[in-house]
């Protein structure tokens, strides 16, 4: 059975910068079959993730991640749903956003098989 701070260790691998800057080192954390639903409402696949890793510039912001929930998961697989935010050098909350992850146990690796953002209201996202 998957525990909540495993399925946190795990997600919080995609918010590590040298990760998030290196097409080896995400690739290696997303499925083949991966899908993203970002923000925007856009759809983006694996290939367009990693053809987009550049080197992401904050310009100044951070991310800020609270108020995990594990929705389900055993040894096999899990989904874990949280809330989200851009936070400016003001240390205001921009972009708020309740994500979703779903990861699949592959040969022993974890794999993000689904990532997905919904917008919310700053005061919605508790």
């Amino acid at each position: 059975m998957m525990k909540l701070n495993q399925a946190i260790e795990i997600e919080r691998q995609i918010f590590d910068k040298s990760v998030r800057e290196s097409k080896e080192k995400l690739g290696s954390l997303l499925s083949e079959r991966f899908i993203e639903i970002d923000y925007d409402g856009n759809f983006k696949d694996r290939s367009f993730v990693l053809n987009a890793v550049n080197g992401e510039d904050l310009r100044g912001h951070s991310i800020s991640v609270r108020d995990y929930r594990l929705i389900c998961g055993d040894h096999n697989s899990f989904s874990l749903q949280y809330f989200s935010a851009l936070v400016s050098p003001k240390n205001e909350e921009i972009r708020v956003a309740k994500r979703l992850s779903t990861w699949i146990n592959d040969a022993g690796s974890w794999k993000l098989v689904l990532h997905q953002a919904v917008p919310v209201n700053r005061a919605d996202g508790q």
